[in-house]
């Protein structure tokens, strides 16, 4: 099934992305996790006109006005990564993971604070940048927790401090069809969010 393969190359993706092993184990579908078959809200893998599936690395970078790309993992466990952080230490990550192949395309997007990215050191400094820089749904940094379920429903899956919703939908791909998986992951803490990341691969046939 596809689906099977999409969950595959989100494990790789996730697996060079996460830090820890629990973020890579709470981050994924299993196969017995029960996929809603439609596709994510309405705008909520969009944030500052840069669309996570749709939008390349070079496009955002021609967004932010700059920005290097660094490259982490071997091969085909490879991730390109754009990083921009703003004066209250808000950060944006835009990855493309093996999915995203040549041309760049995006697979995830991550808003967070910046003390907590162990790749700090390579991101570029970017005043547009804040607190208040939310996708284009609305979720973003500092929402109370009861907003995302309010907004988005009943998580598919939910850890202590995380919760996660995924989607599978079919789309047409000039003559042929894509099979595509979303995730979104938001964490809390206190009672607000404190990272909020989307994901998205796509397999055609």
């Amino acid at each position: 099934m596809l689906v099977n393969k999409l969950i595959c190359g989100a494990l790789i993706f996730i697996l060079i992305s996460c830090a820890t092993s629990k973020e890579i184990v709470s981050s994924v579908p299993s196969e017995k996790t029960k996929i809603p078959d439609l596709k994510p809200p309405e705008g909520v893998l969009t944030i500052a006109d840069i669309t996570v599936g749709k939008s390349t690395l070079i496009e955002a970078s021609q967004k932010f006005h700059g920005g290097e790309v660094h490259k982490s993992g071997d091969a085909g466990a490879s991730v390109r990564r754009l990083c921009y952080i703003g004066k209250d230490g808000t950060a944006l990550t835009l990855e493309s993971g093996e999915m995203g192949g040549q041309a760049g395309l995006i697979t995830s997007a991550k808003l967070s604070l910046s003390k907590e990215l162990p790749y700090k050191r390579n991101c570029s400094k970017n005043a547009a940048i804040s607190q208040k820089t939310a996708f284009k749904q609305g979720l973003g940094l500092s929402k109370p927790s009861h907003w995302v379920r309010e907004t988005l429903g009943t998580p598919t899956k939910e850890t202590s401090d995380s919760v996660f919703y995924f989607f599978q939908n079919t789309e047409k791909d000039g003559e042929k069809s894509k099979e595509v998986l979303s995730t979104i992951e938001v964490k809390t803490l206190n009672g607000k969010v404190i990272e909020a990341s989307v994901f998205q691969v796509a397999e055609r046939y």
